[in-house]
């Protein structure tokens, strides 16, 4: 005769509390994990790093409290898209105004000129377009080998929680 008995924390009900937690500290250490490795592949471009794209990457955990925790890598500039995709050949020019501050850097040309120079950029970028710095994949890339270390010492803490 054979008895099977019902006990530990996944059968009382203490494990959730405990699975919840370290679902949201791995979540939270993967998504600043991640930030940080986008941010290097971030060009600094002309204001550095606290005015700049760098400084716009953030993150966002949402869900806490439920088994759909989410973390989130982001920029908050309006031109960080096309930082990190690049601009192909054809698509129009960039908005007037844009490049100025980065002709005065880049060429190191005073603020006069870099205005009358901004038309034959914008026109150049507009006819050969380029190659986007590609910084959320690369981040990804980088952070991937770290990241599945992660998951699976987090998974094995949730088994060692559940076994009890």
């Amino acid at each position: 005769m054979a008895e099977i008995q019902v006990a530990g924390p996944l059968f009382d009900g203490s494990a959730q509390g405990d699975v919840q937690r370290r679902i949201e500290r791995f979540i939270t250490s993967a998504t600043l994990l991640v930030a940080r490795e986008v941010q290097k592949h971030t060009p600094q471009g002309v204001y550095g790093y606290q005015g700049g794209l760098i400084a716009s990457v953030g993150t966002e955990i949402s869900g806490k409290g439920t088994m759909l925790v989410k973390g989130e890598v982001f920029h908050s500039k309006p031109y960080g898209d096309v930082v990190d995709k690049g601009r192909s050949p054809g698509k129009g020019m960039p908005p007037a105004g844009t490049l100025e501050r980065w002709i005065e850097v880049k060429f190191g040309v005073d603020a006069k000129t870099a205005k009358r120079l901004e038309y034959v950029v914008r026109r150049k970028i507009s006819r050969k377009g380029f190659e986007g710095a590609h910084m959320f994949d690369k981040g990804l890339d980088d952070a991937w080998p770290v990241l599945v270390t992660m998951a699976r010492t987090a998974g094995l803490e949730i088994a060692r929680d559940l076994n009890g």
